[in-house]
């Protein structure tokens, strides 16, 4: 199975980075960094079988694992959504692309370099998990 993981973030903007700082961590995949979601991803996934998406939450602890349900399509092309940008990539190109975000913890989303402490812990704890479950998972 083909696997990507597509790390959404700025690396300006404290505990946003945690995307691209967990692309950065992990090895044995295909990787992708964007500071935001954009549709220019959704032909860069298209030929993958599964796509984790890598972003940080004010709405988790540590981290989520959420498998992506199709939503109803958002019209508004300024403002897309992980979810959008995924179920655009499955309507044009891979109707078989399963979809995944990896929601991390964040807390400090200030104008600065660098991850907060616990942010850092959060990622290590994720890309533990990352790999588990790929492990238990994908290589059946």
């Amino acid at each position: 199975m083909k696997v990507i993981v597509v790390g959404i973030g700025n690396d300006l903007r404290g505990d946003d980075a945690i995307g691209p700082e967990f692309v950065r961590r992990i090895k044995g995949v295909d990787k992708l960094v964007s500071n935001f979601p954009d549709l220019s991803i959704a032909e860069k996934i298209k030929d993958y079988d599964i796509v984790f998406f890598v972003d940080a939450s004010i709405d988790v602890d540590k981290f989520e694992l959420v498998q992506i349900n199709i939503p109803k399509l958002s019209t508004f092309s300024h403002n897309l959504s992980i979810e959008n940008i995924f179920h655009i990539s499955k309507l044009m190109y891979n109707k078989s692309l399963r979809g995944y975000i990896l929601k991390i913890g964040g807390y400090n989303f200030g104008y600065t370099h660098g991850l907060s402490k616990c942010a850092e812990e959060n990622v290590e704890l994720a890309t533990r998990f990352f790999y588990d479950f790929l492990k238990s998972n994908l290589n059946r």
